[in-house]
Order: structure tokens, then sequence, then C-alpha cells
């Protein structure tokens, strides 16, 4: 992706690199995980970290984030969340600022996709 590409620019031809199903699966398997790349494909920009964990905190938590909970997601952002998305080529990421690449948008639409197909199953069953 480069700068001012918008969402409808990108191709699954864009990837970087293809990832494996299982890892797919591992990496979208954490409800926080998908709250990152959902937050990150709406914004399109590189995200300051400290912006990032308040609107997932508020994604996650049971109600209205508190100081713990914003404490909680940031300590498992950078250690677990964001580390994990970055080396399955997620996202691209400095100390303070987070940003989706061209791989993770194309994953993120695909996860997009199958809740919604899923969703729909469901509810016609």
């Amino acid at each position: 992706m480069t700068r001012g590409d918008t969402l409808h620019d990108v191709r699954p031809t864009d990837v970087d690199e293809p990832l494996a199903v299982d890892e797919v699966h591992r990496v979208l398997a954490d409800r926080c995980r998908r709250a990152v790349l959902a937050d990150l494909a709406a914004r399109f920009h590189p995200v300051p970290l400290y912006d990032l964990t308040h609107r997932v905190a508020a994604t996650v938590a049971d109600g209205p984030p508190t100081d713990a909970t914003y404490r909680e997601v940031r300590a498992a952002l950078e250690h677990d969340h964001l580390p994990t998305l970055e080396a399955a080529g997620l996202v691209q990421r400095t100390p303070v600022r987070v940003e989706l690449t061209a791989t993770g948008l194309h994953v993120e639409r695909l996860q997009r996709a199958f809740t919604a197909s899923l969703r729909a199953a469901l509810d016609d069953a």
C-alpha cells in the first residue's frame, strides 16, 4: 500500500506474502487481535498506539473500560498481540504507531466477510 491508497485500491494480489490457513486461524482466534485489525482497517493510516489501545479496550471491555482495563490491554498489545500480528506480516509498528499492511487489510476483509456469512447462516438455521 502506498500513501493515498484507499481501502478499495488494495487488491488480494497486493499482499506481501500469503499466509498459511492455520496461521490465519491462529492469529484471528483472539478477539483483541481482530479488534486491532478492524480498527486499523477503519482508519487506513498509522495510528498512535495510545489511541489504538483506548479503542481496543473499549471494544473488548464489558462496559466502559477502566484504567486497569486500559493497562491490561496496553500490556497485552505490546507483549502479545502486536508482536503476533507483526510476525504474521499483518501490521507494521514503531514504538508509538501501528499500521496495517496490505496483507493485514486483505486478511481483515476476509475475516469480516467470513463473520458476516457465518452470522447469516446461523440466523437461517
